[in-house]
């Protein structure tokens, strides 16, 4: 059902969330008039509602413009995984010896880099959305070294190639890892 939301529905949705927003900004007693995020989304309420009620159909595509087309759950379940690897990985290392943590550390893909905000930014939105939520235990550890879950660089390809090595030794023993197996992961 989530997927198949009209743009309409979602529209409708998303009215609810600012309304709902701005109900919670009036509970708790905040001076409304001095909220910066009050006046936007007031304006941009304001516009939406004359361009509906005025029929400007050469503007009513510019209330979509905000709307994603959506992030697909096989787009969704792709950076789980990238995560879990790296949450594996993570946990595998932490029994190596040190020397071992040393070696590992000094490699690029070592720590999870997030995905390119230029070509690969609803991946990076999702990444950040999927962490900030904590769904993870060790988020703390996942968010260390990111620079706002931006890579910089394409990183989807380089994830699926570790992603195709990982899943050749995930199931039981996704969480011990020897160091051998980890290296040929991050150097897919």
């Amino acid at each position: 059902m989530k997927e198949n939301l009209t743009e309409h529905q979602r529209l409708l949705l998303q009215n609810q969330f600012m309304i709902m927003e701005e109900l919670q900004l009036t509970k708790e007693h905040l001076d409304i008039k001095e909220s910066p995020k009050y006046e936007y989304s007031l304006k941009g309420l304001e516009k939406k509602t004359e361009i509906m009620f005025e029929g400007f159909h050469s503007e009513i595509d510019s209330i979509f413009d905000q709307l994603y087309d959506g992030f697909s759950c096989e787009n969704a379940k792709f950076v789980i995984d990238v995560l879990s690897m790296y949450r594996a990985i993570m946990w595998s290392t932490e029994n190596f010896p040190e020397v071992e943590q040393e070696e590992i550390n000094k490699h690029s893909f070592s720590k999870f880099k997030g995905f390119d905000g230029n070509n690969e930014c609803d991946f990076m939105g999702y990444a950040k959305f999927f962490v900030s939520e904590q769904r993870f235990v060790e988020t703390h550890e996942i968010r260390k070294g990111i620079d706002d879950f931006n890579s910089h660089m394409p990183a989807i390809g380089k994830y699926q190639r570790m992603l195709s090595v990982f899943n050749n030794f995930e199931g039981d023993h996704a969480f011990e890892l020897s160091k051998d197996i980890v290296l040929k992961i991050l150097n897919a």
